[in-house]
């Protein structure tokens, strides 16, 4: 039960950490 509660978690701070990256490259570049 606690490996479904937690992957969602999991992926919500990836995908959360993927936006937060790409906006780091794009001040980055500018």
């Amino acid at each position: 039960k606690n490996q479904l509660r937690i992957v969602p978690e999991l992926r919500f701070y990836a995908d959360d950490s993927l936006d937060y990256l790409e906006n780091i490259e794009k001040l980055l570049k500018e």
